[in-house]
């Protein structure tokens, strides 16, 4: 059973950031990185309100994980932390206005894919922003992140890490999200922020999630030469504000 807007804000701190001044009918919904809250996008989250739009974000329970306090089911597939985080962003997505934009970042921006390529969604998601993902190579990223975020520099031990994170996310996770990608409505706008020297997200695997795919997106490629895994705002944030707000605004409705 969904939660109540009352339980999503007490388990999920989901919150609302209204505009200044709301120039835009739509809205968007904001969820985080693997490792992160909603207070690490508070500077992406201004800058949306910035330019006119309410957003809605939430923290994942990922940090609750063992996860629900019982050895999980295997069978039912409780333990895939995609799953869990599906359910979260769903329910999260359930109370915002619609039709609003999906905003994700790294590996969990998969999860704006999936939940916009249902077909129930499709009138009322209006569009999609990821930045430094989504991902395929599950496996490469995750020996990356493994010394890169969490300082682990042995080969066996970053390989032990992705072969143990990989199937707690998602095994078949290159499989799905090319699925979702296909399955997404014919001429969604999805702008892609890649940056360059991203050390956990090789750009190519950003590429390879399009190449692979078979999607009919309205595809914007947008490629930070400055910009490492997640701090394109930060390193870059002239390009990164000039184009967020030009592809926003070329894909929503004014108020007159």
């Amino acid at each position: 059973m969904a939660r109540s807007y009352q339980e999503l804000v007490s388990d999920l701190n989901f919150t609302f950031y209204p505009a200044p001044e709301r120039k835009f009918q739509e809205r968007i919904l904001v969820s985080h990185f693997f490792g992160g809250n909603q207070k690490y996008l508070l500077k992406h989250i201004r800058l949306l309100n910035q330019i006119g739009f309410d957003v809605y974000a939430f923290d994942f329970s990922y940090k609750k994980t063992w996860i629900y306090k019982k050895i999980p089911s295997f069978k039912n597939e409780n333990y895939k932390l995609q799953k869990i985080w599906m359910t979260e962003l769903e329910e999260a997505f359930s109370y915002v206005p619609k039709p609003c934009f999906l905003y994700g970042f790294s590996g969990p921006a998969a999860c704006s894919v999936k939940l916009a390529a249902k077909k129930e969604n499709h009138s009322l998601v209006k569009g999609i922003i990821t930045d430094s993902g989504p991902f395929t190579h599950l496996l490469k990223c995750n020996f990356n992140l493994a010394k890169v975020e969490f300082g682990v520099d042995r080969t066996i031990s970053r390989l032990l890490f992705s072969l143990l994170l990989s199937p707690l996310w998602n095994w078949n996770h290159t499989e799905d999200l090319l699925n979702d990608l296909s399955n997404c409505k014919e001429g969604l706008p999805y702008l892609s922020i890649q940056p360059l020297q991203d050390e956990v997200v090789p750009v190519a695997v950003m590429k390879d999630v399009f190449t692979r795919s078979k999607h009919k997106l309205q595809l914007t490629e947008f490629e930070v030469a400055e910009g490492g895994h997640l701090t394109s705002l930060k390193l870059a944030p002239s390009m990164y504000k000039t184009q967020i707000k030009t592809w926003l605004e070329s894909f929503s409705v004014a108020f007159l």
